[in-house]
Parts: structure tokens; sequence; C-alpha cells
């Protein structure tokens, strides 16, 4: 009895402390080569996947707000499409680390497309 919510301090800075040592999943499948570019929603990055050495340009979009349907819409519109002069998406994500240092506490939408290179350059 008593305390009034010293348990919850501990459950809360647990997961504080777990989250902290989460590792994001970009860190963890991919390794990470160098930044290709940035627009105003977020940046594209070079990587090579650890699994099967193929090499992806990989798009990181901030979530914030409202910014989440959107980013959905931008996902359902490349899934959709199939063109040899359009990048090929492959897949996405939503994680709630950052897979690139970054300042803040969004989530972020990853987003894989083929390079159709040796990601050389």
């Amino acid at each position: 009895k008593g305390g009034g919510g010293g348990g919850d301090d501990r459950v809360s800075g647990a997961s504080q402390q777990q989250q902290q040592q989460q590792i994001s999943r970009y860190r963890k499948e991919y390794e990470h080569l160098k930044r290709l570019g940035k627009g105003g929603f977020g940046q594209v990055f070079l990587a090579k996947n650890k699994l099967d050495d193929q090499f992806y340009a990989i798009k990181v979009v901030p979530v914030r707000g409202g910014a989440y349907n959107a980013a959905k819409s931008e996902i359902t519109t490349l899934a959709s499409l199939n063109h040899h002069y359009i990048v090929r998406y492959y897949h996405s994500w939503v994680e709630d680390v950052p897979p690139i240092t970054h300042k803040g506490s969004e989530n972020f939408v990853s987003v894989g497309s083929g390079t159709g290179g040796t990601g050389g350059g």
C-alpha cells in the first residue's frame, strides 16, 4: 500500500530504456552507405541490404500529425506503378525509432526502392 505510483514510474522508466535500446529496422537490415538527396518531406539514402546484398534507395519520411495519410497515399501509388522509367518500389514500413540520427519524437515511414545498379558512385 502507499507509494501511489512508484511502480508506474519504474515501468515508465523501463519502457523508455527499451525504446532507447531499440535499433531501427533500417539499421538492422541495411548497411548505410550515403545520403542521395534531401527534399521537403524527407531524405533518400543509398543502402545495401545485409541479406540479399542488393542496393536500395531508402526514402525516410518523418511522420507528423496528418502526414501519415499523405505518406500512405504515396506508397499506394508507388506500389501500383510498373514502368521501366520509374524506380521500382519494393516495400515500406513504419517505425518509432529514427532510422538515421534525428532529433524529435515522430514516427518514420521508410520506403525501399531498387537502385537498378551496383550502387557505386
